[in-house]
């Protein structure tokens, strides 16, 4: 999972945040916490999610080849430097072996993902995502 603000770039390895995605409401306030209190986590307003995006673009970092991300795009100006309304985003680790042949273990969930979702008017996938899963 990946943040990014003008001059910050915070990264999580998302098996390293524990059980996941939890939301908690106290005296009237809401909030989601991905990973546990123990070790790393981080909070994000959820209700601000405007629109999910499933890009695949080749980029050099996978040899060329495409890099898997799903955005989270709020309707205001996160000071993303790749995407104006990107509040944060999910990129795959290592979805290509040494050799680059797809780590379907890896790939097959998000495109799962995007099949399960895609007739929701909020998720979107670019151009480039619907011909690297076709």
């Amino acid at each position: 999972m990946v943040i990014c603000r003008p001059k910050l770039i915070i990264e999580f390895k998302t098996e390293g945040l524990g059980r996941g995605l939890q939301r908690f409401t106290q005296d009237g306030h809401e909030t989601w916490q991905i990973g546990e209190f123990r070790g790393h986590h981080c909070h994000v307003d959820l209700n601000t999610i405007a629109q999910v995006v499933f890009d695949a673009a080749p980029v050099a970092c996978q040899g060329g080849r495409p890099n898997y991300t799903v955005w989270f795009m709020a309707d205001w100006d996160c000071a993303n430097p790749f995407r104006k309304g990107g509040y944060l985003s999910v990129t795959l680790n290592s979805p290509y072996t040494e050799m680059g042949t797809p780590r379907r273990e890896v790939i097959d969930p998000v495109i799962n993902l995007y099949r399960r979702y895609c007739n929701d008017k909020r998720v979107f996938a670019e151009p480039g995502f619907l011909h690297a899963i076709a």
